[in-house]
C-alpha cells in the first residue's frame, strides 16, 4: 500500500518538475540535485563548454544589463572597450566577478572603494583592470564638470 503512494506522488512529481530524474526516487545510489541559484545552475555551461566569441556576446551584455545603473554604465563601458582584448582566462575571470557570489551593491561599491576588498579580488589581474578603467572615468567625468561648471 505505502508503493502505491509512492508511486503515485512520484507521477504527481513528475509532472509538475519534468527534468527531475524519475529514477532517483527508487535508487539508493542516484540523487536529485537541484541548482540553488541561476549562477549554480550555469557555471558548468559558462565556464567550460561556450565559444570565446559567445562567451564574449554574453558578457558584454551582462555587463550593459545589470539591474542598477551604476554598474551598467561601469561595467558597460568597460566591457565594450576591454572585453574584445581579453583572452579565454582573463573572460572567465571577468565572468566569475559579474555573476559570482557578489551583490550588486556591493560590487558597486568596491569598484568605487567604498568598500575594502575582500581577499579573492584584491589579488585579481582582471578587477585591478576594471578598478584602474572605473579611477580613469571618475578622472574624465571630474575633469569635465570642471570645464563645464
Amino acid at each position: 500500500m505505502a508503493l502505491c503512494g509512492t508511486v503515485r506522488q512520484c507521477f504527481k512529481a513528475r509532472k509538475q518538475f519534468p527534468r527531475l530524474d524519475f529514477l532517483a526516487w527508487f535508487s539508493d545510489q542516484s540523487s536529485v540535485t537541484i541548482a540553488q541559484t541561476a549562477h549554480e545552475y550555469n557555471r558548468e555551461l559558462r565556464l567550460e563548454n561556450e565559444y570565446i566569441e559567445t562567451k564574449r556576446s554574453r558578457l558584454l551584455y551582462q555587463s550593459r544589463k545589470r539591474g542598477i545603473l551604476e554598474n551598467d554604465i561601469l561595467l558597460g563601458e568597460f566591457a565594450d572597450q576591454m572585453l574584445p582584448k581579453m583572452n579565454l582566462l582573463q573572460l572567465m575571470r571577468y565572468d566569475e566577478i559579474i555573476n559570482g557570489e557578489h551583490m550588486e551593491w556591493d560590487l558597486y561599491y568596491f569598484l568605487s572603494r567604498k568598500k575594502n576588498l575582500p581577499e579573492n579580488l584584491k589579488n585579481c589581474e582582471v578587477f585591478q583592470l576594471l578598478l584602474d578603467f572605473v579611477k580613469k572615468r571618475t578622472e574624465a567625468v571630474s575633469e569635465k564638470a570642471k570645464w563645464q561648471g
